[in-house]
């Protein structure tokens, strides 16, 4: 059998309901992998240059999107060390949203998960697959990259943290209590910086030449996200220019306050091509650096809440196989 590993984070949601999750994750395994509870980064780091030793070809990841792209991160600098290739990669869920599981139609529970990818296994049935290209946010890996309301938004719902439904009437009552406190200046808070991006244009007078191009707003921006993968948490559609696999990430802008963030996001999630809309600004990009003005403003990246220094560098990062007993959803 493929030689399989999998890597646990005990803090993921699941095992905070139900405390002996692990343990039958690690008995539905048995001796057909191997099974790592994670509880620190040092944790992590072993565990991944041990399946780097060993040439692990297949890791499941138990818990949510950070912790994913955290153990991806360890893995990628694991391998790469070793000289050793990238493994395949099966996130299993665990977290509160799942997202990027969402994105290539993981929505079991981690033990059938888990379940189905050892019978597939042992049947030798062909796995599905996907590569995904990543985001390197100054030296962490992840897929989606959020600053300004967005960040707003995981602040307030992580002091009351639920499922996804939960997670759907927390960003009404969000918006809601932004409509209502709209001329407070904590509520219209803008942010006030530069966005450098470096992306790549293909025509027939012009091949794989890199172009740049300085963004700037005198009203600020209410939002600035980037990703790698076009649907966010409760399937939101909401990046309608890049593909699955591609290498680059589309880069959002919203110019303004709320006012201007409440008046375009229905054109976001509406529009085929956001590239036929003003506002946001929109680009496909291989890289960004984000230079403040004045305050530094935390920011998320898939869902963990990151304080920041002056300035944020965005690049692309590994690009990992990604695998699925299912048949995996395209864009």
């Amino acid at each position: 059998m493929t030689s399989l590993g999998i890597i646990s984070n005990p803090y993921a949601k699941l095992n905070k309901r139900k405390p002996g999750y692990n343990t039958r994750l690690c008995y539905t395994l048995d001796n057909k992998g191997e099974y790592h509870i994670t509880r620190n980064l040092e944790d992590l780091d072993d565990v991944c240059q041990e399946f780097a030793e060993k040439s692990i070809k297949i890791i499941g990841i138990v818990g949510g999107d950070g912790s994913l792209g955290l153990s991806l991160t360890k893995i990628y600098t694991a391998y790469t060390l070793a000289n050793k290739p990238l493994p395949k990669i099966i996130p299993l869920r665990g977290g509160t949203m799942n997202f990027l599981a969402s994105n290539l139609g993981l929505f079991k529970d981690p033990h059938e998960i888990l379940e189905d990818l050892l019978s597939s296994l042992k049947n030798r049935h062909p796995l599905f697959e996907q590569p995904i290209q990543t985001l390197m946010v100054e030296d962490r890996i992840g897929f989606v990259f959020a600053c300004g309301l967005a960040t707003e938004f995981l602040s307030s719902f992580y002091q009351n943290k639920s499922n996804s439904f939960g997670a759907g009437l927390a960003l009404t009552k969000f918006v809601l209590n932004k409509i209502t406190s709209l001329y407070l200046p904590l509520w219209n808070k803008k942010i006030n910086c530069e966005i450098s991006c470096q992306f790549t244009i293909s025509n027939k007078a012009v091949i794989n030449q890199e172009n740049f191009i300085k963004l700037t707003s005198n009203k600020g921006y209410s939002l600035i996200m980037a990703s790698t993968v076009p649907k966010l948490p409760l399937n939101l559609h909401l990046f309608k220019n890049v593909k699955m696999g591609a290498p680059e990430a589309e880069l959002i802008a919203i110019n303004g306050g709320l006012p201007a963030f409440l008046a375009t996001f229905s054109k976001i999630l509406t529009a085929n091509k956001l590239r036929k809309i003003s506002n946001p600004l929109t680009h496909n990009i291989n890289s960004a650096e984000i230079i403040f003005s004045k305050d530094n403003y935390p920011y998320s990246l898939d869902g963990d809440i990151i304080q920041n220094n002056q300035k944020i560098k965005i690049s692309l990062g590994p690009t990992f196989i990604f695998c699925s007993p299912y048949n995996i959803p395209r864009n």
